[in-house]
């Protein structure tokens, strides 16, 4: 196992994200946790509210995605989101627009 620093971990960020458009990692990440959720809790999310609190920052659009699978399955889903929408991450403002869209 190889421990990072946070800046090593900016920094495999930043290469990553010159290969791969961000907005489209932030999609496969909301689309494996979706899969894992329901592999692990299929029976809780179809019974039960999830609630998905976001940031206006980047790892918040992971949140608005995930969501977006939970609504497009049926569950009942309710979204919070925190921070400035004035000062929203460009892929999170995607996701959020989507999100309201539906």
């Amino acid at each position: 196992m190889k421990v990072v620093t946070t800046e090593d971990l900016i920094n495999i960020d930043k290469k990553t994200i010159e290969k791969i458009p961000s907005i489209l990692l932030m999609e496969n990440v909301a689309s494996e946790i979706f899969y894992l959720l329901l592999k692990r809790h299929k029976k809780l999310l179809y019974k039960k509210t999830v609630y998905i609190f976001s940031s206006v920052g980047g790892n918040g659009g992971d949140g608005l995605a995930i969501a977006r699978y939970l609504i497009k399955n049926n569950c009942n889903v309710k979204v919070y989101i925190t921070g400035n929408l004035d000062r929203v991450n460009k892929d999170t403002y995607v996701n959020f627009n989507i999100l309201k869209s539906m």
